[in-house]
């Protein structure tokens, strides 16, 4: 059972919950980043944008969803080359570096195997960053509309 591997895994090697810790940061950064980066790409574009807002709303509901998917399955696209370097990294039976587990996927499955599972991560990021950026955008929206509001009283 996972318990019973978990209580093995830290009895023997407590490091070993920590392996792949930098890919894992790496790669959280990375799709964060790339997230914001996407997003901001595809709403400046949509035809319904609004960089002056009057109400609390940049993007309308729709569009704002529909940016969201967008941005989260072009950053899923480009960061899953991260991702299949960290499970390799937290897989390994001993230590291997990013450096190394990046050519040993590229010598065992070529340019190709960076993109294994790419698939799962467009609609597990997708998901993510339609919700998570749906309610920033709407925050922002409002913190925004709060303030013209209060400095033209």
């Amino acid at each position: 059972s996972a318990r019973s591997e978990f209580g093995m895994l830290i009895g023997e090697n407590p490091a070993a919950l920590f392996k792949g810790f930098s890919a894992t940061a790496l790669r959280q950064c990375a799709l964060g980043s790339s997230i914001f980066i996407f997003w901001d790409f595809f709403a400046k574009r949509s035809d319904k944008y609004d960089p002056n807002p009057q109400s609390s709303v940049i993007l309308p509901g729709v569009e704002r969803l529909k940016v969201g998917v967008q941005a989260g399955v072009c950053s899923a696209v480009v960061v899953n080359p991260l991702d299949v370097i960290k499970t390799r990294v937290q897989h390994s039976h001993h230590h291997l570096s990013l450096r190394n587990a990046f050519q040993d996927v590229l010598s065992e499955s070529g340019v190709r195997g960076l993109f294994y599972g790419t698939g799962y991560r467009v609609v597990q990021v997708s998901l993510g960053a339609l919700i998570s950026m749906s309610i920033i955008d709407q925050a922002l929206g409002s913190s925004a509309s709060f303030s013209l509001a209060k400095n033209s009283a």
